[in-house]
C-alpha cells in the first residue's frame, strides 16, 4: 500500500438469488488517487449524458454503449490499480448446515464482516495507514447496526489482525470532505474514520 489513506466504498445485493445469493462488493482506493478517479468517472458520466446513479438494470438497448464506454473507463483504472474491487457472493449449490437460529438471524452482517476482513488484504499492511468506511444504509435497526460496528472494531482479536491496533478516530479535510458523487448518493460515513497501525511484535 503506497498511501497513508485510504477510502473503502461497500455495497451488497440479492440476499436470495436464485443461484447466487449474497453478493457483496467493494472499491477501495488511496486519498491520492481518490479525487482523480472521482472527477474522471464524473466528466465521462457527463460526456455520456448520463446524469442518474449508473446501475445495470437501468441499461436499454439506446443507453448500452454508453455504458460499456463508462465500464471502459472504469476498469482502464483498476488495470493501473488505482482503485481495487472484489466481490464476494455465495453459490446455492453448496449450502451451509448446522447453522444455529443466531447465525441465520445474522447472516447479513456475519457475511458482511468476512468480507471487509478478508476482501482487501487489510491485515497485510506493513505501514501506518488510515482507513475510511462507507456503506450503503443497512437494512436492519439500530442496534443490530451498532453492534456490527462493535464487530468491525473487534478485528484486532482476530488471529490474523492481532498485531494491528484499531482506533476510532477523527477525521479532518482532505478529498473525502464532500461525497463521492460517482457512487450512490445514500452513502455515509458509518464508521467514521479507523486507524490500522503495525504494532511492534514485541509488543503483542
Amino acid at each position: 500500500m503506497r498511501d497513508k489513506e485510504y477510502i473503502l466504498f461497500c455495497d451488497e445485493s440479492d440476499r436470495h438469488g436464485t443461484y447466487y445469493p449474497n453478493f457483496y462488493g467493494g472499491v477501495i482506493v488511496g486519498s491520492s488517487q481518490y479525487q482523480r478517479v472521482t472527477d474522471r468517472l464524473n466528466n465521462a458520466k457527463a460526456d455520456l449524458n448520463l446524469y442518474q446513479e449508473v446501475k445495470w438494470e437501468k441499461v436499454t438497448e439506446k443507453y448500452l454503449a454508453k455504458y460499456e464506454e463508462l465500464m471502459r473507463v472504469f476498469f482502464e483504472e483498476i488495470s493501473r490499480n488505482n482503485p481495487r474491487v472484489r466481490i464476494m457472493f455465495r453459490q446455492n449449490a453448496h449450502l451451509p448446515r448446522g447453522l444455529s437460529r443466531e447465525q441465520v438471524e445474522w447472516e447479513y452482517y456475519l457475511l458482511y464482516y468476512q468480507f471487509v476482513k478478508h476482501g482487501f488484504g487489510l491485515e497485510h499492511i506493513s505501514e501506518n495507514i488510515r482507513l475510511r468506511l462507507y456503506f450503503d444504509t443497512f437494512p436492519d435497526t439500530a442496534e443490530k447496526n451498532e453492534q456490527f460496528k462493535g464487530f468491525l472494531l473487534g478485528l484486532t482479536k482476530t488471529k490474523k489482525w492481532e498485531t494491528i491496533d484499531i482506533k476510532k478516530g477523527e477525521y479532518h479535510g482532505g478529498p473525502f470532505a464532500r461525497p463521492c458523487s460517482f457512487t450512490m448518493p445514500g452513502y455515509r460515513a458509518w464508521l467514521d474514520v479507523i486507524s490500522l497501525e503495525r504494532q511492534a511484535q514485541g509488543n503483542t
